[in-house]
């Protein structure tokens, strides 16, 4: 079987020999692709429990046996345009993005490839580039905001669609104001009493939301957080809604809550890792 490196140096000896490559990947497509527009941008592609990475650079000496480098003065152009070339001979689609710096001129590259992606996680971005991003690529997976927002930039909506928004660094007042059904918040410890405040909100219809999942101070604070009317399940058919979600695998034990007009939701806290945190106390809200 061989591996990238190999179709990729296969397809460049000849146009004839590139064709066979791309009809070749396209019957038996092996691989999945990603790209990181970090400090130095790199295309990581995956296969069967491994990795093989080009990375543009401009150091000279560096040196690793599954890593091809590619010294460049203009790194994130030339990246680009590698990928535009050879992105048919690796299976053609980027399946996750991560994004140091994200502007409207990246978003336009990436619509010219395609017009949708699973996971993204971006660094630094100002809001409205943010929110063009959404409206101009479907998002199906994560979407990693790990920009700390203000109070006037959490002011712009999110635009609505099928992802799950991963934020960190936000306030109750903010939280309250983000319209996605389907949020996860990293580093945002907030009161118990305001994420009872919360679970309280969406039992009176006031939020709309799908999923939820946040940080907790330690086990002691499921006394406050659930000062509210919950019956207890262990119900396996009940429970078994949190394996949708591949951070709360493991659930045997959960409250059901309520909302005025009939909808159930389940909530569950435990020591559970959430994406790339360490371990910690966490709560996690489902639509049942």
């Amino acid at each position: 079987m061989m591996t990238p490196f190999e179709l990729i140096d296969l397809s460049m000896t000849s146009s004839r020999t590139k064709r066979s490559v791309i009809i070749f990947s396209r019957l038996k497509p092996r691989f999945r692709v990603s790209l990181r527009f970090w400090f130095e941008p790199d295309i990581i592609i995956g296969g069967h429990r491994k990795e093989w990475r080009y990375s543009w650079t401009s150091d000279r000496y560096k040196d690793r046996p599954t890593t091809r480098y590619i010294f460049s003065k203009n790194q994130f152009k030339d990246c680009m345009n590698w990928f535009e070339s050879m992105k048919e001979v690796i299976g053609g689609r980027i399946c996750s993005m991560a994004v140091l710096r994200m502007d409207m001129l990246i978003t336009d590259w990436l619509r010219l490839q395609q017009n949708s992606i699973e996971n993204v996680k971006i660094g630094i971005g100002r809001p409205e580039h943010v929110k063009y991003f959404l409206e101009t690529i479907r998002v199906t997976g994560i979407f990693d905001l790990m920009i700390a927002m203000s109070e006037k930039d959490s002011l712009f909506e999110f635009p609505e669609g099928s992802y799950t928004l991963l934020m960190e660094y936000i306030c109750f007042e903010q939280l309250l104001r983000i319209n996605s059904p389907k949020i996860i918040l990293r580093h945002s410890y907030f009161k118990n009493r305001e994420i009872n405040g919360f679970l309280k909100n969406w039992m009176a219809c006031e939020s709309h939301l799908e999923l939820f999942g946040i940080n907790l101070s330690g086990p002691e604070a499921v006394n406050e957080i659930m000062d509210l009317p919950y019956e207890v399940t262990t119900d396996p058919d009940v429970l078994k809604k949190f394996k949708d979600y591949s951070f709360y695998p493991n659930v045997t034990r959960a409250f059901k809550i309520k909302r005025y007009d009939g909808k159930i939701a389940i909530v569950c806290v435990g020591y559970q890792k959430i994406f790339d945190l360490p371990w910690v106390y966490s709560l996690c809200m489902v639509i049942h």
